[in-house]
């Protein structure tokens, strides 16, 4: 700015016009310098407006700092339907550590990722040997002794297959035989075989598994007799809360209905016989085929056993009135499946 002043001073025919070039820079260095701080502050703001959200789910400061960097583009709202969303959430967790090139900058993700499902208490584990959601494993070729291990990352895990993603490239074959070693909870390997590789613009991994291959196998659909009274409830985005924290795991007694804007439109049923994809029921209430509603599954120290959503498929009328009703559970998901499975199979007998 010096030299200007002075080419100012040594050049009168130009004095004017470079003090308007002067006097323009220093008015457009302030204009950037004010865009780039409001910046900076929306973006503060905008963090902010995501961790107070999921201060409000009961997170701990760490995890609503982790969501307020990972969301402030998106915002408060975007968050809070994230939080509603579970299955969204990992999926949205996945895809940004997918991006990741960079082992270490991938595993401090994964962890803070982790810690977040934890405590939203999605990270049960399929079993004794499964891996964690977001937890760090290391892939070994059996075969192949003086092989390094490879890094990769858990972001889904379910009865037949394990998805990975992983910074490092895949140099194995599909139908590879492989070691999955643990690095939290059991420490014991997991016998896998790769499914589908890594393609371009899709970072993720296949494994296939056998963990269940050694205890019951709770998808099999066997009805149960019983005489189970129960309450349904209408279709409310009430009960549909209740349902996703049930299948967090979360235990939820009977007040927590009563608490609904829907109890007071519940009707009685009784569970006649009961199995992991539905169950048949006796109603009075006038039910059609193709209605839905939320079906109350009651432990007998009180609380809910679990809220499936339950569709009619076929209606009975008997001779003293009463309905009784076909039905089947709808968009379960693999934990709810295997508690209502575990459900059938403790369900009274009937008489």
């Amino acid at each position: 700015m010096a030299v200007l002043d002075s080419l100012i001073n040594h050049i009168p025919g130009v004095a004017a016009s470079l003090a308007f070039v002067r006097d323009l820079a220093i008015l457009g260095g302030g204009v950037v310098s004010a865009g780039m701080a409001l910046a900076w502050f929306k973006r503060l703001q905008m963090r902010a407006g995501v961790a107070l959200e999921a201060h409000g789910r009961g997170l701990s400061d760490e995890s609503a700092c982790f969501l307020g960097k990972l969301l402030w583009r998106e915002g408060s709202d975007e968050a809070r339907e994230l939080l509603r969303s579970p299955e969204a959430l990992q999926t949205r967790l996945a895809q940004e550590l997918s991006r990741f090139r960079y082992q270490d900058s991938a595993v401090r993700f994964a962890e803070q990722a982790g810690a977040l499902m934890s405590e939203l208490r999605l990270r049960t584990p399929l079993c004794s040997r499964a891996p964690l959601l977001f937890e760090r494993v290391h892939l070994v070729d059996p075969a192949d002794q003086d092989g390094a291990p490879l890094t990769a990352f858990v972001v889904g895990v379910d009865e037949e297959n394990i998805t990975l993603t992983s910074p490092n490239r895949c140099p194995w074959p599909v139908r590879h035989q492989l070691a999955l070693r643990h690095t939290e909870g059991c420490q014991s390997h997991v016998d896998v075989t790769l499914i589908l590789r890594p393609m371009p613009g899709n970072r993720e991994w296949v494994l296939g598994h056998d963990l269940l291959g050694d205890q019951p196998d709770r998808r099999r659909a066997e009805r149960r007799p019983c005489s189970i009274e129960a309450w349904a409830l209408p279709t409310t985005a009430g009960a549909y809360t209740l349902r996703g924290r049930l299948q967090e795991g979360e235990e939820l007694e009977r007040c927590a209905l009563e608490r609904l804007e829907s109890w007071d439109r519940r009707f009685r049923v009784v569970i006649e016989d009961i199995s992991g994809d539905g169950a048949r029921l006796s109603a009075d209430a006038e039910i059609q085929r193709g209605d839905h509603f939320y079906l109350v599954l009651p432990r007998e120290d009180g609380a809910l056993a679990a809220l499936p959503l339950t569709e009619v498929v076929s209606v009975r009328t008997e001779d003293d009135g009463k309905s009784v009703l076909g039905t089947r559970f709808c968009a379960v998901r693999m934990k709810e499946r295997m508690v209502l499975a575990d459900y059938a199979a403790e369900a009274t007998p009937a008489n």
